[in-house]
């Protein structure tokens, strides 16, 4: 661990003591959550550590502090401490320092901390629940002078400006203070759900995964996750979860710390040379004008997208792209030929908000299949979705795999991470078997189908047809050598769990370090 996972342990550690001698319910949260199912502990190029637990047990856990608290602690929160500007609630080492950019004129609360994220309850009623969500992303705008919180301030800029121009005759205090009984007070008559109070963004859950805590390890400790742990993670990271992203999409945050340096005493040296005064004044204006600028810099956005995708619609209409050659080609190749219309398509912004690449159907169909049978089924369905928005019944065929090979996905990373002893039901396992036949080139059919095999107990033929089948696939040869090792061709195993090293999946990589696989812990 670095020194900064060091401290956070030590805070996270802290809460868990408090909150275990006085019955108070807090999860992991976030990437922590990941980190103890598919690490069991940090995620590696992790550097902190979020909790979450409802208003009312923050209440409790605040009240019980009053006189429990550890030395040297403090409970930051946009109540007490007026400068911190932000939703989220700090568990803070006062003998340490840690700052952010969005930071730069804080004048308390620059110490490591540990961050909580409050679960509160948001309205059933569609329409009380978008203006619920309105009002809160409102609300950290107003909260925060510095900086643009959320990205999607521009579909609510007209509404922020009614709550400005109020805090002009009734006073910012008397405003924000209705905004805040509203938002994190008043209980609304009917919630199954709860809204994840985080300024950048904010996520919404069921209540029905957290319940009961589950106790996972996270670094030799034995911590509080979400009762339905995997439900959590599938809702916050999708169907990729159990996977490492690769290296550019690794998120780290940025900051400068100390774990022996208390963060007063930089302040002390640096406040005097700042005109904290002048450079807030300068901080307004450029939120003034960012504000300002936020729907027609979506706009902006959005143009230049559209404009894209009918470049890559007129490259599309090349007759090297006609529906009969796509369909002739092999896999890569045809991925290669598309590239640029994956690229577009996929990226976020084109996700968010909704804009298709005009593509025909006999085009797309043999798109959607090579990224089935290369286990990027979770990249067809965000495509596939689009489409179906407003085209209802779009691609039958290919609407029917993606759910049949995400529900076998499913079925067997639940049995993993729930520890089930019973093996799937007849039904079950003759689905698997009827995928793998019908889509023998697909890589999740086939791992799937080897997950089988080592539940039912069969041997290394299977295991031989479907590597050579995907020769390249890190999952596939752990898998299969877990099966050779079971026939007793130990040294046959032992070579497929080498080739194994380097595999994405987290729970093959946990496996393969946990038998001191060479290289196995490397992240690259």
């Amino acid at each position: 661990m670095t020194a900064l996972q060091e401290k956070m342990l030590e805070l996270v550690l802290e809460i868990d003591s408090i909150c275990r001698e006085h019955d108070i319910v807090y999860y992991l949260a976030g990437g922590s959550v990941l980190g103890a199912v598919r690490h069991r502990g940090y995620i590696p190029w992790d550097d902190d550590i979020d909790i979450m637990m409802t208003r009312q047990s923050f209440a409790r856990f605040q009240e019980v502090c009053k006189t429990c608290l550890p030395p040297n602690r403090e409970i930051i929160t946009q109540i007490n401490t007026p400068c911190h500007t932000k939703v989220t609630i700090k568990y803070m080492d006062k003998t340490t320092s840690q700052f952010f950019r969005s930071q730069v004129l804080d004048t308390t609360g620059c110490g490591i901390s540990l961050d909580i994220f409050i679960l509160d309850p948001l309205p059933r009623d569609p329409a009380t629940k978008e203006r619920h969500i309105a009002e809160y992303v409102v609300y950290n705008e107003l909260l925060t002078p510095f900086f643009m919180v959320n990205d999607n301030l521009y579909k609510y800029v007209d509404l922020y400006n009614e709550y400005r121009d109020r805090m002009a005759t009734q006073g910012r205090e008397a405003v924000m203070d209705e905004l805040y009984r509203h938002l994190f007070v008043d209980e609304p008559a009917e919630s199954d759900l709860y809204l994840y109070r985080w300024g950048q963004q904010h996520l919404i859950y069921d209540k029905t995964l957290f319940g009961n805590p589950r106790y996972l390890e996270f670094e030799g400790h034995s911590l509080p996750v979400p009762e339905r742990t995997v439900d959590f993670l599938r809702a916050t990271y999708g169907d990729t979860w159990l996977y490492l992203p690769e290296m550019r999409q690794r998120e780290t945050h940025v900051s400068d710390f100390s774990t022996t340096v208390a963060y007063r005493n930089w302040l002390s040296d640096i406040r005097p040379a700042i005109n904290s005064e002048k450079a807030l004044e300068r901080f307004v204006e450029r939120k003034k004008l960012n504000v300002a600028k936020a729907r027609p810099a979506h706009d902006m956005l959005v143009n230049g997208l559209k404009q894209n995708a009918l470049l890559v619609e007129m490259e599309l209409e090349d007759p090297d792209f006609a529906p009969d050659v796509l369909t002739s080609l092999e896999d890569e190749a045809l991925l290669t030929r598309v590239r640029n219309y994956l690229t577009l398509q996929l990226k976020s912004p084109c996700v968010k908000n909704k804009i298709l690449v005009g593509i025909s159907p006999q085009a797309l169909e043999p798109i959607l299949m090579a990224l089935i049978r290369r286990g990027d089924f979770h990249k067809a369905d965000k495509i596939l979705k689009l489409w179906e928005e407003n085209h209802p019944d779009f691609l039958p065929r290919v609407r029917n795999i993606i759910d049949r090979v995400r529900k076998l996905v499913r079925l067997f990373e639940d049995r993993w991470a729930d520890g089930a002893e019973t093996p799937p039901s007849v039904e079950e396992a003759a689905e698997v078997v009827a995928l793998f036949e019908e889509l023998p080139g697909s890589v999740n059919a086939a791992r799937c189908r080897l997950l089988l095999a080592l539940e039912n107990g069969e041997g290394e033929t299977l295991a031989e047809e479907i590597l050579r089948i995907h020769p390249d696939d890190r999952e596939v040869a752990y898998y299969a050598g877990v099966l050779f090792q079971k026939a007793g061709k130990r040294e046959r195993a032992w070579e497929l769990y080498e080739k194994a090293v380097g595999t994405d999946n987290g729970r093959v990589r946990m496996a393969l370090i946990d038998m001191n696989v060479k290289g196995a812990e490397n992240l690259d």
